[in-house]
């Protein structure tokens, strides 16, 4: 593996800023991005590339399939040791769901063979783009079936799964141009949904589990050798009935299985070790991951631990070392949550309910992902539907009420502060009755935080409270909304007025005055918002920013206005980004945030590559170009190893024509390529600066590397083009 040094990085960044000075921005129609969150997932197919340090995930279902790479189904996902990043390769297999994947080191390139539909597709990625296989041979198409990798005999194995006329019997092999079937005299009987993975000790693949066309359960185990299947008759099992996960431990040299204690989805998880003739149980703190149903577990080098990805609600990534279980990744949602703008300290706050933790989180918006506060959900018992804003007089985020999540049920009647370290309570239980579901915000012309409605344990509520840094104080409009909880509230500072939208039961529109409730203006209103709405400030528009699960809008005096975007989705939490002035959007059902901006970012490749002794280089990013993104990389693949080369950097797509291959035009700079991999691999990272002068920026660059073993007249190789466009 190769990784560029911090000099290339520096230089990459002052040749993005070159660019920037040799051009205006450019500004598009308004759209919805993602800029960070893997939504949950599962039946997604996982693999450990040990040449790239990458764990690959393809494919899978999630509860609502939205994102920029189009459905889950057909997304290349990869692990850095840090954080999980969406590929946007120029191919890709039609998506798929319970299909078989595996890391074929021989060849540096992962194997995806058959799944949902029952194809009998093979397919390979390399790190940049999926090619897809045509062998002579092939299983039959298949869904459940196993797939793992044989170091020693450099073959991936394939065995079971379901066919369309019911289970699939046959041993196969993949020699890395065609499928080779096995006859051992003896084998497995008929199976789906079955685990297989190498034991470094015995040298042999193992398989465990999987269910019998009748849906029993096979508490088995085999070992394949390249010859033979051997059944064993162990003491103890990794799992009595329930889920379990198989992996290789690369560090430790062992083959470790992971199952649920329970069908239940609290209960811990047991890890056993293989020993070649017996499951060992490895004495682990309790751990609570969830269901390990129909999800994965994967090597991770970088982090020198075994994964389980994805998962339930936030899409957790979690990693065990040997000896305890981590928590190494998780995307905040806002369902039931709160995205509030801390003006003070210029920053976005999510306190967001954590489903594997009896607290309420706090994230802080970088500009870029959202960072977990440590400690910051002491004291902070876990609730839900908790009413939220910023007090800017006394710069603090306050969060009042909420219920809690799981029994006995707890209507909460506290007034928490959070400064940006901790959370302590201010208040409980003088004011508002223990309520969820309540609306509130800061109103400037008084410097005090008023409170609306929500539901008690008598049922809807109607009620308005103001809190001035002291205590609460129940106010007595003449008028005011009908009773109702899950309302969005928030005060337009420009005419002083708070905007009431949304609930249940009622969802009719209000305005708070400062004094009294008045029905809101009517003119060209949105669609009736159902049950939940959200909303923010928007200091850009000077309007108050509303979402449901009808799609946004605009409320500015009395005029709503639809914001027209390039996707609608539900809604389930609105906030401002301070750093980059645009509206954060959480959508429901998945772990993403998106941005609403008129400046996206994107990356397509043009033109046409000119081949070398290695084959066609291909480059491409491993990310959107997002401002102030600190790991914009480009991956190059198919060079001459050890080549030496250069990045080439233009402002145009135009290209010049030299001996049969076609270069890039007008080059403002060009960096020289990191050592190439043996391979045929280098990477390029870009830290794309924080700076709004780059918004819509786009450059194109170009590898062009000198083929040291090319043929006759073909001294160099360049690959097509890669434009770029710097957005937020």
């Amino acid at each position: 593996m190769s990784s560029p040094s911090k000099p290339l990085s520096l230089l990459a960044s002052l040749a993005v800023l070159l660019l920037a000075m040799s051009q205006g921005g450019l500004h598009a129609q308004e759209r919805l991005i993602p800029v960070e969150g893997i939504d949950p997932r599962r039946d997604t197919l996982l693999a450990w590339d040990s040449a790239r340090q990458r764990v690959v995930a393809y494919g899978g279902v999630t509860a609502t399939p939205v994102g920029s790479g189009g459905p889950v189904g057909s997304q290349t996902l990869e692990w850095d040791g840090q954080e999980w990043t969406r590929r946007r390769p120029l191919h890709s297999p039609p998506a798929r769901t319970l299909g078989g994947l595996a890391y074929d080191a021989a060849r540096a390139e992962c194997v995806l063979f058959g799944g949902a539909g029952y194809r009998n597709d093979t397919w390979v990625w390399d790190g940049v783009d999926w090619t897809e296989r045509l062998p002579a041979t092939r299983p039959s198409g298949r869904v459940r079936h196993a797939l793992a990798y044989d170091p020693i005999r450099r073959r991936t194995l394939l065995f079971g799964g379901l066919v369309q006329s019911g289970g699939a019997l046959g041993t196969w092999e993949w020699d890395g141009s065609n499928w080779l079937q096995r006859t051992p005299a003896l084998a497995p009987a008929v199976r789906s949904a079955h685990q297989m993975a190498f034991d470094p000790r015995s040298r042999r693949i193992v398989l465990f589990g999987g269910d019998d066309p009748a849906g029993n359960f096979l508490q088995e185990t085999w070992s394949w050798d390249g010859v033979v299947w051997t059944r064993h008759a162990p003491l103890h099992q990794p799992s009595q009935g329930g889920p379990v996960l198989l992996a290789t431990d690369e560090g430790r040299g062992r083959l470790l299985a992971v199952a649920n204690q329970s069908a239940l989805v609290l209960d811990p998880v047991l890890v056993h070790e293989w020993n070649g003739t017996d499951w060992i149980p490895v004495p682990i703190p309790s751990a609570k991951l969830g269901s390990l149903a129909r999800l994965g577990l994967v090597w991770d080098g970088n982090r020198g631990t075994l994964l389980v990805p994805f998962g339930r609600d936030a899409a957790p990534t979690w990693a065990f070392d040997g000896t305890h279980w981590k928590l190494a990744h998780l995307a905040p949602r806002t369902a039931l949550g709160a995205i509030v703008t801390d003006t003070r300290r210029n920053r976005a706050v999510l306190i967001s309910p954590n489903s594997y933790h009896d607290q309420t989180e706090t994230w802080e918006w970088d500009g870029y992902r959202w960072q977990p506060l440590l400690g910051s959900g002491v004291g902070l018992a876990q609730r839900v539907s908790f009413a939220a804003c910023f007090d800017v007089l006394r710069g603090q985020t306050l969060i009042f009420g909420g219920i809690t999540n799981s029994a006995p049920l707890v209507r909460h009647a506290d007034l928490r502060a959070f400064d940006g370290q901790s959370w302590r309570t201010i208040d409980r239980g003088t004011g508002p009755s223990g309520r969820s579901g309540a609306a509130m915000d800061f109103e400037p012309a008084s410097g005090t935080v008023i409170l609306f409605g929500g539901t008690d344990a008598n049922g809807y509520l109607d009620d308005t409270w103001r809190w001035n840094g002291l205590g609460w104080t129940r106010l007595n409009p003449r008028n005011r909304p009908a009773p109702r909880a899950g309302a969005a509230f928030t005060i337009d500072p420009v005419r002083g007025r708070g905007i009431l939208t949304g609930g249940i039961p009622n969802s009719d529109r209000w305005e708070w005055t400062g004094t009294d409730w008045v029905p809101s203006g009517l003119v060209n209103p949105p669609p009736s918002p159902v049950t939940n709405a959200y909303s923010t400030w928007d200091p850009v528009r000077n309007a108050v920013v509303i979402g449901d699960v009808n799609g946004l809008w605009s409320y500015a005096g009395n005029t709503w206005s639809p914001i027209t975007t390039d996707r609608i989705f539900s809604v389930t939490g609105l906030g401002f980004d301070p750093l980059r002035n645009r509206v954060l959007v959480k959508p429901s059902g998945i772990a993403d945030t998106w941005l609403l901006t008129d400046s996206p970012s994107a990356t397509s490749r043009f033109g046409a590559a000119c081949a070398s002794s290695a084959g066609t280089p291909e480059l491409d990013a491993d990310s959107l170009p997002v401002l102030g993104n600190p790991g914009f990389e480009i991956e190059l693949a198919r060079l001459p190893p050890a080549a030496p080369g250069l990045l080439l950097l233009s402002a145009s797509t135009s290209t010049l024509t030299i001996g049969s291959c076609q270069v890039l035009a007008g080059i403002l700079a060009s960096l020289p390529l990191p050592a190439v991999s043996p391979q045929g691999q280098a990477r390029v990272r870009f830290p794309i600066p924080f700076d709004p002068s780059l918004l819509g920026v786009p450059f194109s660059m170009q590898a062009f590397v000198v083929d040291v073993q090319g043929v006759g007249a073909a001294w160099f190789a360049t690959s097509v083009g890669l434009r770029v466009a710097i957005g937020d």
